[in-house]
């Protein structure tokens, strides 16, 4: 096949699963798209739009009976491309890892249970290489440093339930990464996170990125999440690809119809700079004065889960309350209900 340059390109691919005494129902249809070496392209779409869909056929990890009935998928192995789409299940897995990984959105549920995180890692190197036992895990610990794990030997014979959602993602990118694929696949990889962890994790895997060399596909629903990390973005619309060469910065609410639809679908709330001050002061509706609440651990020990929170919502307004797991955000809004008593403060 003509070498074009291009890691991987999807042309015309159309994905289908099966619907009980009526064949196929098609859930994307004509997508065509290519991601170059090196390079971090960025999906972004509504839920249910086909992003994952296209991805997760693609590598032929789709459940449900879901394929790929029309189209190619070519990916450039050594110096002459394959089609990933006419591969059996044993050629795919030696790609699968090896070449291309994924990172997929929830790690509890694609993470084994049962089996430490240790082992799991160390699984890519049986199925994929001929490295001994103790080298084997000597690796796994390197990557969990990588990563940016820490106390990496006692985390080895940890289970993924003994893990916060930031550590177990942690865990899902050192798997991705240990063979060091040319390819990575990340499935909204930061949806589950708060928002400190989530730029710890996006910062990780743009960190990787560079200094492998490879490239990345990234689908997401937020448009600000792949602002900072794709170099390219495409714009996926009820099944069809609409854009693949959007450039840096997306024009919010520009373009064609399509393009203002899937990014301001995919922008959530608008950004504080994006805010149009039109001067108009609405009546306030309810307004939060120095509100403190602490909670006590134990007869020597206590928590301070709101410090001197003020602020105001006006007739009208949304107000977004933003912040880590822990930063206090529930307990306001348990003391506005009067469900928790704040020990300062006043709320009218």
């Amino acid at each position: 096949m003509e070498n074009s340059g291009h890691l991987l390109e999807l042309s015309g691919v159309a994905v289908g699963f099966p619907e009980k005494g009526r064949g196929v129902k098609l859930v994307t249809q004509g997508v065509s798209l290519y991601v170059d070496p090196g390079e971090a392209v960025g999906i972004v779409g509504e839920s249910g739009s086909g992003k994952s869909v296209s991805m997760l056929a693609s590598v032929g990890l789709l459940s449900g009976g879901g394929r790929i009935v029309e189209g190619s998928v070519r990916f450039l192995h050594g110096e002459e491309y394959i089609e990933l789409n006419t591969l059996g299940q044993k050629e795919l897995n030696e790609v699968r890892g090896d070449e291309i990984s994924m990172i997929f959105q929830e790690p509890m549920t694609s993470l084994n249970p049962v089996m430490t995180v240790g082992r799991q890692v160390c699984e890519m190197l049986v199925l994929h290489t001929d490295c001994a036992g103790e080298e084997r895990r000597g690796r796994v610990l390197d990557m969990f440093k990588e990563a940016g794990l820490s106390d990496v030997e006692a985390l080895y014979e940890k289970y993924p339930h003994q893990l916060s959602g930031g550590m177990r993602q942690r865990v899902m990118i050192a798997m991705a990464m240990i063979l060091r694929p040319k390819l990575l696949i990340a499935d909204e990889p930061t949806t589950a996170l708060d928002v400190t962890v989530q730029a710890q994790i996006l910062s990780l895997l743009k960190e990787i990125q560079r200094k492998l060399g490879m490239s990345m596909v990234l689908v997401s629903h937020d448009v600000h999440v792949v602002e900072k990390m794709a170099d390219r973005v495409a714009l996926i619309r009820e099944g069809r690809l609409t854009e693949q060469d959007l450039a840096k910065p997306y024009a919010v609410g520009t373009g064609t119809a399509d393009r203002r639809h899937v990014l301001l679908k995919t922008a959530g709330s608008l950004r504080l700079a994006d805010r149009e001050d039109k001067g108009e002061k609405s009546e306030v509706l309810l307004e939060v004065e120095h509100l403190t609440r602490t909670y006590a651990l134990n007869k020597k020990r206590a928590v301070r889960a709101v410090d001197d929170v003020s602020f105001q919502i006006c007739k009208g307004e949304i107000l977004g309350l933003v912040g880590e797991s822990g930063s206090g955000k529930s307990t306001v809004a348990r003391c506005i209900m009067n469900i928790d008593k704040p020990e300062k403060g006043r709320i009218t």
